[in-house]
């Protein structure tokens, strides 16, 4: 179902040289990318872990996460090399799930 929304958004939006892969991204061996972006799959700590081998010199690692998780997120990344480059609080993201909708997207950069 993911892989059908991504594909239509890729088509809508025109974006060519986006490629949507369905795998477990620590299966993956694509690369390195300009972007690597979660949509709150994992914990904080962890996404920065695994996206930040795949994100190329001044590459970028985007984070949606609970609103109260940006210390530990923040540390994390810090500790592999990530620089903060953006921080937009309090998204109201409608998940239709029983979790609190307050989310952050965070934007680091990895330097080069």
């Amino acid at each position: 179902v993911f892989t059908i929304f991504w594909n239509i958004e890729k088509t809508r939006l025109k974006l060519d040289d986006v490629e949507i892969v369905r795998e477990r991204i620590e299966d993956t061996d694509l690369g390195l990318h300009d972007w690597v972006v979660s949509k709150a799959f994992r914990n904080p700590p962890e996404w920065v872990a695994i996206a930040t081998p795949l994100t190329a010199t001044g590459g970028h690692v985007v984070c949606l996460h609970a609103a109260d998780a940006w210390a530990e997120l923040d540390d994390a990344a810090a500790e592999h090399g990530l620089q903060l480059r953006a921080r937009v609080e309090s998204v109201d993201v409608d998940l239709q799930a029983p979790v609190p909708a307050e989310r952050t997207i965070t934007i680091f950069q990895r330097p080069g």
